[in-house]
C-alpha cells in the first residue's frame, strides 16, 4: 500500500510506504505552500478472486486537505524606544515581542526589516535582517537602530516589514509597533565669545547668545562674569540672538 499526495499542480510531492502490519500510520508533511489544495491517494495491489486476477496500484481511498494562509498566523509585535535622544543623534533599541506572535510566524521568518524617514520621506537608515542574523530576533533579544548628524526639532519615522517563506511562498506579514516615531530635541543655547584680551586687572571681550531653535523661555540672558573664588565681579543682559556686545 502507497500513500500519495498530489499538490493542485499534479506534482507528487510526498510518498511513502505504509506498513501493513501497523493499525495506523503517520505521515508528516512539511514545506508545504499556504492556501493551497493538496490530494491524498492511497493506492493498492489486491485479487479479490472475480476473475479479473490482480489489480495493481489501484486508487483504494482518495482525499483532499487545504493549508491555511499566511495572513491566518496573525501578524508579528515589535516593542520600541529611544534608548538616547539629543539634537543631532538618537538610538533605538527595538525587539519582536515573541511571547505575542505565532512560534509558526518566527518559525517561518524569511527576512525582517527596518527603515528610519525623516519629515519629507527621505531614506536615513535601511537594514535588513537574514540569515543567520535573524537567530537572534528569533529569540526576542534587543536590535539597535544608531543614527547621527540628525536635524533638531525633527520628526523622524520608523518602519517594520517581515517576510515570511513557507513551502516556495513568500508573504509579507503586519507589523505591529506602537512606537513609529521621534522627534529630536532642541539644540542649546551656545555663548559665542571672541576678541578676548585679558591681563592682571583687567578683562575685555565681545559675547553674544546664539538660541537656534528657541531653547530659551525668555528674551534676553543674564551674563555674569565671577572671578575663581566664585565671586560676582560683573554683569550684563543680553538679547537672544542680538548683536555681539562688549564687556569690559
Amino acid at each position: 500500500v502507497v500513500f500519495i499526495v498530489f499538490d493542485n499542480m499534479n506534482n507528487i510531492i510526498k510518498e511513502q510506504n505504509l506498513d501493513n502490519t501497523k493499525e495506523t500510520n503517520t505521515i508528516t508533511l512539511r514545506d508545504l505552500n499556504p492556501n493551497t489544495t493538496y490530494t491524498i491517494q492511497v493506492l493498492g495491489t489486491y485479487d479479490v478472486e472475480d476473475g479479473k486476477g490482480k489489480q495493481v496500484d489501484q486508487v483504494m481511498g482518495e482525499g483532499k486537505f487545504t493549508t491555511s494562509p499566511l495572513n491566518s498566523l496573525g501578524f508579528y509585535r515589535v516593542v520600541a524606544s529611544t534608548t538616547e535622544l539629543e539634537s543631532d543623534r538618537a538610538t533605538i533599541s527595538s525587539r519582536i515581542d515573541i511571547a505575542n506572535v505565532s512560534p509558526i510566524l518566527m518559525e517561518l521568518l524569511d527576512s525582517f526589516s527596518v527603515s528610519v524617514t525623516d519629515e519629507q520621506g527621505v531614506l536615513l537608515y535601511a537594514h535588513t535582517y537574514k540569515d543567520d542574523e535573524l537567530d537572534n530576533l528569533r529569540l526576542g533579544e534587543d536590535f539597535l537602530i544608531r543614527l547621527s548628524n540628525l536635524q533638531s526639532v525633527t520628526t523622524y519615522n520608523i518602519d517594520y516589514a517581515a517576510v515570511v517563506k513557507q513551502g516556495t511562498v513568500r508573504e509579507s506579514i503586519n507589523v505591529l509597533c506602537s512606537f513609529k516615531n521621534f522627534k529630536t530635541y532642541k539644540r542649546k543655547a551656545e555663548v559665542q565669545l571672541r576678541n578676548e584680551f585679558v591681563t592682571g586687572t583687567f578683562i575685555d571681550f565681545d559675547v553674544r547668545i546664539v538660541d537656534i531653535d528657541g531653547a530659551l523661555e525668555s528674551p534676553r540672558a543674564l551674563l555674569e562674569v565671577r572671578d575663581e573664588g566664585d565671586r560676582l565681579v560683573g554683569k550684563e543682559y543680553l538679547a537672544i540672538n542680538g548683536d555681539y556686545v562688549q564687556y569690559d
